[in-house]
């Protein structure tokens, strides 16, 4: 996806909420703001693509700040998404359909997503009390049946993850995948950025007890990529992707790296909860979206 003026000032205000997590002083997140904003001003132009402009002014901040500032939110999102995974496998086994009540399950924990600028939510707490609404609300976009026919035995199934929390529900997604005996591979971040999930999230919720392998991407100084970065992925992580005979991408940052990319067929599962990703794909912002791309 490419970045738009209003990318700026988002990109920018995540720095502003990562330096608050962190509890780094007022000097020193002006200077990691000032650096930051270098970045933006010279990486920033008409065709550039989103993911590699927030990669690049993530891995500074990162460095600045010294540490991983949404570790205690990943922890806590995961423990709040493990809280109602007994009422959501619940609703899932006893649905009519169980894929599609899996989907939007996935989708919903796709919420758990902070410091965007115009998200009434700032912490994972809210899918507490609103996970029935959401649920209620249903795929605004559902092209699950669609999906289906790519669910097969001996099919390849790519599940790129994306944020701590929603991986929670994201294994009851990984569940029903393999149910078509289909070969899942599942793919997570090669190192610490945003509140995206990593192989140790993965393993600690038994993810290899369910899906035939896990990857993850190349990282560089342990800070992973925003979505993917195409450049650095390891080889066997590319191969999957060409290989695969269906990429599920959860997530924004994942659908802004992979829109303009050639891996097809790709489902994108997601929450359009910024308006500059909801317009690209020409749909209305804050619903749940399964948007099956051939």
């Amino acid at each position: 996806m490419h970045m738009e003026a209003q990318c700026v000032p988002c990109v920018l205000n995540r720095i502003v909420y990562e330096c608050s997590l962190a509890k780094v002083s007022k000097k020193r997140s002006a200077e990691i703001l000032k650096a930051c904003a270098a970045v933006v001003g010279r990486e920033f132009g008409y065709g550039k693509a989103t993911a590699e402009v927030s990669t690049k002014v993530h891995r500074l901040a990162y460095k600045m700040i010294g540490k991983d500032p949404y570790a205690g939110v990943k922890k806590l999102s995961n423990e709040i998404a493990l809280e109602l995974m007994p009422k959501v496998e619940k609703i899932v086994a006893n649905s009519k359909d169980p894929l599609k009540s899996a989907v939007l399950a996935s989708i919903i924990g796709n919420s758990m997503d902070f410091g965007i600028i115009g998200s009434k939510y700032t912490g994972p707490e809210h899918l507490r009390h609103e996970f029935d609404t959401m649920f209620k609300e249903g795929l605004g976009v559902d092209d699950v049946e669609k999906m289906k026919k790519y669910m097969k035995p001996e099919a390849k199934i790519v599940l790129a993850t994306d944020n701590c929390g929603e991986i929670v529900f994201d294994k009851l997604l990984a569940q029903e995948i393999k149910k078509s005996g289909a070969y899942l591979t599942v793919i997570v971040r090669g190192g610490v950025i945003l509140t995206d999930a990593t192989r140790q999230d993965a393993l600690a919720l038994g993810f290899d007890k369910i899906a035939d392998r896990i990857l993850d991407t190349n990282h560089k100084g342990g800070i992973a990529a925003v979505g993917f970065s195409f450049n650095e992925i390891k080889p066997e992580v590319k191969k999957a992707l060409a290989d695969a005979d269906l990429i599920v991408s959860k997530g924004m940052g994942n659908y802004e790296a992979f829109e303009n990319s050639k891996y097809k067929p790709i489902i994108f599962l997601m929450r359009t909860k910024c308006g500059v990703v909801a317009e690209s794909i020409n749909l209305p912002k804050n619903i749940n979206v399964a948007k099956l791309i051939e």
